[in-house]
């Protein structure tokens, strides 16, 4: 007799551009739209190389215009995400983003933020402490894994990662580390590690000295780091892999900021129009849209149609860096239990740098207890305060692609046992705890809120497996 099988759990609908860190209600339509689609390609599962259909099918089928479809379709070429393909059989493609994707976007970002080097290296000590505490709960034996020498192929932090047991962090230090490398051979900046603090972390990690390990971390980021902050890049050097009319499109897209960024008055002002641009750069047409639509994806720039328009500056967000992560951890068949983890340690970074930067006025967020089906969109707006205190939307970046990653190829369903109560209860211990700077409370309910969260993987492992939820 053939067991019973629970049917799939009926799942609660997200507004996955929300969950990446876009406002529905500023969000284009084209954005909308390439959010939908890259939702079809990571939940479908979709290979590269699949059709998303037709121009006229994917335009009949979201109700687009001739210009928000080929905005749309920008969009998701300049994240590499997916290509039109010319001829019979053609249509939209799935393309395969790779690291080197977000190492892009997160020049420009970096580029357009005033304190850009500095979220860069909160999001590297955020990440790589992450990574020690997970060694030190594990205590694997570094030592016996490495040479004698401490030379780590690839550097310590990527070495670390590895021996960590989680893919997902490994790819965070992986971004982190490509950004940086990137980053320092445009300004000729420090490389490698030093030695001394490399083999000093690695010892105390090795000894389980959990206070040590956390004091060395910080002064091998301190000895590694040195000079990093004052540098400034040479735009003509970042991001080399680029290639023909991509590449005079991302320089462009570089020299459009560096000009906006010599007037800091701008920042709230109409900046000219494209056809202004092409003018001064002495740029064609195309090289000068595909340039401003990669700044207008991160959300730098906005377009202001009309007799007064141009272009609209605003301060840049990371929710096209956020919705890259989740092709790139379905490409590495990494799990969301791994990746819901990784999402849960950067988690208690977050509000362990919230708590420690201690801010002026209250968030305003009332957490209140939930009755009834979950709705995790509550939780992710608290988190949206907490990540705000934190002031390192890089780090948020990261989080939001892997948590983004979790609700598309395992949406979070209405019956979930799961105690949202409790969850809804430390959130607010979390916000409190931020607001009154302590970081040990505020650390100690994020870890009690993930191993709530964490009960419906154990659920989902059960429905997989064919087994009852009890």
């Amino acid at each position: 007799m053939t067991p019973h099988r629970p049917s799939p759990p009926e799942v609660i609908d997200i507004d996955h551009s929300r969950v990446a860190g876009r406002e529905g209600t500023a969000t284009k339509r084209a954005h909308r739209v390439a959010a939908l689609l890259q939702q079809e390609m990571i939940s479908g599962r979709l290979e590269a190389g699949h059709c998303l259909g037709t121009a006229a099918e994917i335009r009949a089928r979201y109700r687009l215009g001739r210009w928000a479809f080929r905005e749309a379709l920008g969009i998701l070429e300049l994240r590499g995400v997916a290509r039109p393909r010319p001829g019979p059989g053609g249509g939209v493609v799935v393309s395969e983003p790779g690291v080197g994707n977000l190492v892009d976007l997160t020049l420009i970002y970096l580029h357009a933020t005033p304190h850009g080097i500095a979220e860069l290296m909160r999001a590297e000590w955020a990440v790589l402490s992450a990574v020690v505490r997970r060694l030190l709960q594990r205590r694997n034996d570094l030592t016996s894994a490495a040479p004698p020498s401490g030379d780590w192929r690839g550097g310590l932090p990527r070495f670390l990662a590895s021996k960590t047991g989680n893919p997902a962090l490994a790819l965070a230090v992986e971004f982190i580390e490509s950004v940086r490398d990137a980053r320092l051979c445009a300004i000729d900046g420090p490389s490698g590690d030093d030695a001394r603090s490399a083999r000093a972390l690695h010892h105390a990690i090795h000894c389980g000295n959990r206070r040590g390990a956390l004091v060395a971390l910080d002064v091998y980021l301190d000895c590694r780091n040195l000079g990093l902050s004052e540098a400034r890049p040479r735009l003509d050097d970042l991001s080399e892999h680029r290639a023909s009319a991509g590449k005079s499109a991302y320089r462009l897209a570089l020299q459009i900021l560096t000009t906006i960024l010599e007037y800091p008055e701008a920042w709230k002002a109409c900046v000219g129009s494209e056809a202004e641009w092409a003018g001064r750069f002495e740029a064609s047409g195309e090289i000068v849209r595909q340039a401003v639509r990669l700044i207008e994806d991160l959300e730098i720039v906005t377009l202001r149609r009309g007799r007064n328009g141009g272009m609209m500056v605003r301060a840049p967000d990371t929710a096209s860096i956020a919705s890259i992560f989740p092709h790139i951890l379905a490409q590495r068949g990494i799990s969301v239990a791994d990746c819901f983890e990784a999402t849960g340690m950067l988690n208690i970074e977050i509000a362990r740098i919230a708590a420690g930067r201690r801010g002026g006025e209250r968030c305003g967020v009332e957490a209140r207890c939930s009755v009834g089906p979950i709705n995790p969109w509550e939780m992710i707006l608290i988190d949206r305060h907490i990540q705000a205190r934190a002031e390192s939307p890089l780090l948020a970046g990261i989080e939001r692609g892997f948590l983004l990653y979790s609700c598309l190829r395992e949406p979070p369903g209405v019956d979930e046992r799961v105690p949202i109560d409790e969850m809804m209860r430390l959130s607010r211990a979390i916000v409190d705890a931020v607001e009154r700077g302590d970081v040990e409370a505020a650390v100690a309910a994020a870890e009690q809120r993930f191993r709530f969260m964490a009960l419906r993987f154990t659920a989902f492992d059960r429905y997989a497996s064919g087994g009852a939820v009890s």
